[in-house]
Formats: C-alpha cells, sequence, structure tokens
C-alpha cells in the first residue's frame, strides 16, 4: 500500500465486485443501460476479471442503440468503453479545458471510442469542429453511432491520413497515449506539429514505467524530439514547398512546457502567433 490507501473495496465496490462474482459462478448475464444504449453481456464473467492477468483479456457485449441493428463489441485494456469501464483518459483531456474555446478545430489522434471527441465537442460547440482518427475499426464504428454529433468526424486512420491536410489546419492537437515510443518520433512529433495552426497548441500524454522523475523525464526527451523536428529543412515538406517554389510556411519554433502527471509524461507545445 502506498499514501495509506486500502486495498479493499468498501461499500458499493465491495457489493459490486461480490456481485459480479457470483454471477459469474451462476453463470448469469446482465443488461446494462447508458445513456442510449443497452449493453448486454455475451459471457458471465465480470469485465474487471476479463480484464486482469487471470481473465480472458476481452469481454464482449451486444450494443443496442436507438436506431439500427445491434453492434457486437469487444472491451479490451485497449479498447475502453466508457459507459462500462470508465472514461480512464478523459483526464488528460480535462486538463486542457481552460484552453478549448468555441469556434476551435480539433484533432485527436487515436480518438478511440468516441467518448473523448465528445467532450471536447461540446467545448468548442457547433462553431467549432473535431476530427477523431483511430487505426480500430471497431471503435471507429462505435464511436459514430454512439457519440453521433454533426461537427464531429470519426476517421479511420492514423498519423498518415494526416497527410492531406494543409499546414495549420488546426487551433489543436491531442495526442493521448497515442505514440510509439519505438518508432520514428522525429517525423511523427514533426507531423503533429506542422498540422498545428498558428497561435495554437499540441498536447502529448504518453505512459511511463516508474515514477515522477522518470514521467518528467519521458517529457523532457519528447520536447527535445519535437524542438528538432520543428526546426527549418527538418522535414520532408520543407523540401517539398522548395521543389514546388511555392512561398515556405513561417517556422515558429514551439514553446515547450514538460511535465510528470500520475506516471504520465505530458509534453504540450505552443505554436506562437506571428507578428
Amino acid at each position: 500500500m502506498e499514501r495509506g490507501i486500502s486495498t479493499q473495496p468498501s461499500g458499493p465496490a465491495l457489493a459490486h465486485t461480490l456481485g459480479g462474482r457470483v454471477r459469474h459462478l451462476l453463470g448469469l448475464r446482465r443488461t446494462i443501460r447508458a445513456g442510449p444504449v443497452r449493453y448486454r453481456e455475451r459471457t458471465a464473467e465480470p469485465l474487471r476479471h476479463a480484464l486482469s492477468r487471470k481473465g480472458s483479456g476481452a469481454k464482449e457485449y451486444d450494443a443496442h442503440f436507438s436506431e439500427g441493428p445491434p453492434l457486437r463489441i469487444h472491451a479490451t485494456a485497449r479498447r475502453i468503453y466508457a459507459d462500462l469501464a470508465g472514461p480512464r483518459l478523459l483526464s488528460h483531456f480535462q486538463s486542457a479545458s481552460e484552453w478549448l474555446t468555441p469556434g476551435m478545430r480539433v484533432l485527436l489522434l487515436e480518438g478511440g471510442t468516441g467518448y473523448a471527441a465528445e467532450w471536447v465537442a461540446d467545448r468548442v460547440g457547433p462553431s467549432g469542429a473535431v476530427v477523431s482518427l483511430d487505426r480500430d475499426e471497431e471503435s471507429v464504428v462505435f464511436a459514430r453511432r454512439r457519440y453521433h454529433l454533426p461537427h464531429v468526424a470519426y476517421e479511420l486512420g492514423g498519423l498518415e491520413t494526416l497527410s492531406g491536410e494543409t499546414d495549420g489546419a488546426f487551433d489543436a492537437v491531442f495526442a493521448v497515449d497515442a505514440l510509439d515510443r519505438t518508432g520514428d518520433l522525429p517525423r511523427v512529433l514533426g507531423e503533429l506539429w506542422r498540422v498545428v495552426g498558428e497561435d495554437g497548441w499540441l498536447l502529448i500524454a504518453a505512459p511511463t514505467d516508474g515514477g515522477s522523475v522518470a514521467a518528467r523525464g519521458e517529457a523532457e526527451r519528447l520536447g527535445t524530439i519535437l524542438s528538432g523536428a520543428s526546426q527549418p529543412g527538418s522535414r520532408e515538406e520543407d523540401q517539398n514547398v522548395q521543389e514546388s517554389g511555392a512561398a515556405p510556411r513561417p517556422h515558429a519554433p514551439p514553446e515547450i512546457a514538460a511535465h510528470a502527471r500520475d506516471g504520465w509524461a505530458v509534453l504540450i507545445a505552443r505554436r506562437p502567433a506571428q507578428e
């Protein structure tokens, strides 16, 4: 135990845990209603157990919407359905609440099953726009039905999808638990920074092993990579501009703040307004 917090559930949490075990032993399956959706369990194994080390790794549900046929979904540790497991990553988006204003155009890389995009869309209002990208087809299909809003687009794809976007297309970009840190980070961070517009910002949150010192170190490392990737001449797009003869876009170095938050490396980079 740390900080005097008990590891034993109490009150409703204990009743829920025991109830799940009893249903599992008896083979009973539940129907769960959350907002406009009814979730019918396909197995009696509790979700918490299914996603534990001793569990099967996934739990199936039939999601029934007010319109259209049911959708078979598979909850996993990576595919998070907020109605069933809680909005695990939402706090990172909420930390930027004061910077989200009506009319903004916002990008979410690896936006998941849609709950974060809906929250952001509520902040930017109908005059704004939200684009949520994710490589998982099930997540995208679910998001389109569960969090259907006219000013939100849920698209199947990843970083490569941004190749058709113009420089500075977004006022804000979120990359929460979205980086493959074994990949080409200079290219990834450079591309995310490319689509951040004047006076816009990029928020990156990456889980780390270890405590706050390790998380802060990782955030600073990401900041160093981003600073290098945003320098003139460091991007493939710069070469394309030179070959085409078009006027180059002014390069504003990012204003970077790196810090640790609950075991996560958090990086916030702002693009200053051009004078």
